[in-house]
């Protein structure tokens, strides 16, 4: 359907631009011919995310020059749903090209590399081998992981340990404005989480790639939407909820409602309910029936809605899917989970205010998906929610590319990386960072700690500088 959308609008996206320049290049275009001896020297970065298409163009280049380089880290190759592959990297060897090596990690201490390699060792794309540590890297604290007992917990734990680094010496960012603390996440459902518990305790908080956090998402926005009319605030947003699957209610239908209410001051529910429109009517009855509600009962109420749009979405789509998107309905659960705990519209919307605060350059801990932190580095890195469904996800067919997945996140510290089980039984990735409990415990290999238990009394004093 997507395909079709494109076609009848004459429009291209990015992948469509690699396989025009892929077949023009396979077809032996003009175009390309002149293309090829264009370049002495041809370098490819971020090699590891090659593509077959990528891959057809780097080759066309590299046949009209003198040289033709391909730098990258199969260890960070995570990006297999666009088609990357780490054997199209290694058949540039198969094909006589040279290894070069870069054994040298100058971000990390020694205990962090030590982790990573602990991660790749023996890995068929682990090609470089174990890495070393720069001479003048100090050894750091060794890599921890701990388990929490509920997602509030490990917000709390995180939140905890911060705010002693923090005493401790080390600030929220350099003096160059650079964060020093992330929190990554396998999914955005678990950021919505995490985020709140962290603003909750009065932490500066930034979600990479999303101004205002997970409420100013589209599923954040479409869940406030639907909490805001039921308390008969007249916002911009419900114009979101008009042509969902479930609804098929005009956009100006709503959008003359919402004007309407802002100049009386009246309901907007009255004012759907007077259009005369069936679905404008069918609308202003669901938003009278959450009206009535508590507001824990409302806050699943909306869940639900969303969810089925969802489903109804699945069933209409041309794949005919038997299901609908996963993260997206844990997402729904998560943020509606959130909103339940934090007890009204307004209080979210002040969470939404003090998150859009922080710009870009203000001190904050960010909070990020480990895909969008490859390539970043802060000092301290908290992964959260390390469950045995999560890191491998449970629909994830190549568990090869989540172990290098856990290797990009463990490896974003320079200093300090501490890795969070969460509330579920843990990754087998994980399983190996537990430290033993004394023997005459008779206790499971698993450490637990609470916020106060977890901070070490000793500062990183090469990250605090």
């Amino acid at each position: 359907a997507y395909q079709e959308q494109k076609d009848a609008d004459k429009a291209i996206d990015f992948a469509d631009m690699l396989y025009l320049v892929a077949r023009a290049i396979i077809e032996e275009n003009p175009r390309a011919r002149a293309l090829q001896g264009s370049y002495a020297h041809v370098q490819i970065d971020e090699g590891q995310d090659i593509n077959p298409a990528r891959l057809a163009i780097a080759d066309w280049l590299g046949k009209g020059a003198d040289s033709l380089v391909v730098v990258g880290d199969l260890r960070q190759s995570v990006y297999g749903f666009t088609g990357a592959r780490p054997d199209l990297f290694k058949g540039r060897l198969d094909r006589g090209a040279t290894l070069l090596t870069l054994p040298i990690n100058y971000r990390s201490t020694g205990a962090v590399v030590d982790a990573g390699n602990k991660i790749a060792d023996g890995r068929d794309w682990n090609l470089g081998g174990a890495c070393k540590p720069a001479a003048t890297a100090p050894a750091g604290e060794k890599v921890r992981a701990w388990k929490t007992e509920t997602s509030q917990s490990e917000a709390a734990q995180v939140a905890g340990e911060i705010k002693a680094r923090v005493d401790g010496g080390l600030p929220i960012a350099d003096a160059k404005g650079r964060a020093n603390y992330a929190c990554l996440v396998r999914t955005n459902a678990q950021g919505a989480e995490l985020e709140a518990g962290l603003v909750a305790r009065g932490l500066p908080v930034r979600v990479l790639g999303s101004h205002g956090g997970l409420w100013s998402t589209s599923i954040g926005r479409d869940i406030l939407a639907y909490l805001r009319a039921a308390e008969g605030i007249a916002h911009d947003d419900l114009t979101r909820v008009a042509n969902k699957p479930l609804r098929y209610l005009k956009r100006a239908t709503v959008e003359d409602a919402v004007r309407w209410a802002k100049r009386t001051g009246e309901s907007v529910v009255g004012k759907l309910r007077a259009q005369g429109d069936r679905a404008a009517y069918r609308l202003a009855q669901d938003l009278d029936r959450l009206a009535d509600y508590t507001w824990a009962e409302r806050t699943d109420e909306v869940a639900e809605i969303l969810i089925a749009d969802l489903e109804e979405k699945a069933i209409e789509s041309a794949e005919r899917a038997a299901s609908p998107d996963e993260d997206k309905r844990a997402t729904i659960e998560a943020l509606a989970d959130v909103a339940r705990e934090i007890g009204s519209v307004r209080a979210i919307e002040e969470q939404i205010e003090a998150l859009k605060k922080i710009k870009d350059t203000d001190p904050a801990v960010e909070i990020s998906t480990i895909h969008r932190a490859k390539g970043a580095e802060w000092t301290v890195v908290f992964t959260c929610g390390l469950g045995a469904e999560i890191l491998p996800h449970k629909k994830a067919e190549d568990i090869e590319e989540e172990r290098r997945l856990f290797y990009v996140a463990t490896t974003r510290a320079k200093s300090v990386a501490i890795l969070s089980q969460g509330a579920e039984e843990p990754s087998e990735f994980l399983v190996p960072f537990f430290e033993p409990e004394p023997e005459d415990d008779g206790g499971e290999p698993v450490v637990v700690r609470d916020a106060e238990q977890s901070v070490p009394a000793r500062v990183n004093a090469e990250a605090a500088q």
